[in-house]
């Protein structure tokens, strides 16, 4: 039986969640970003999809500033 916290995340349709392995968080820069990650300098996205490895499903994305801090350089 699934928890309430379980049930809530979004998972792709091979049923891996944004913690599993199999998923990978992929950044969206803006042009100047883009220069910055070209160039070997860490910038932050403006927004960060999860997509499974798998099924090449996107699973969620967000634009939470926590989030972005922490996907910087991806």
């Amino acid at each position: 039986m699934e928890s309430k916290e379980e049930a809530k995340e979004p998972r792709c349709r091979c049923g891996h969640g944004t913690d599993h392995h199999m998923v990978s968080p992929e950044g969206e820069y803006t042009f100047g970003g883009w220069l910055c990650v070209t160039f070997g300098i860490s910038a932050i996205p403006k927004r960060v999809r999860y997509r499974c490895r798998v099924c090449q499903q996107i699973i969620t994305e967000t634009t939470d500033p926590s989030v972005l801090r922490r996907s910087m350089g991806r």
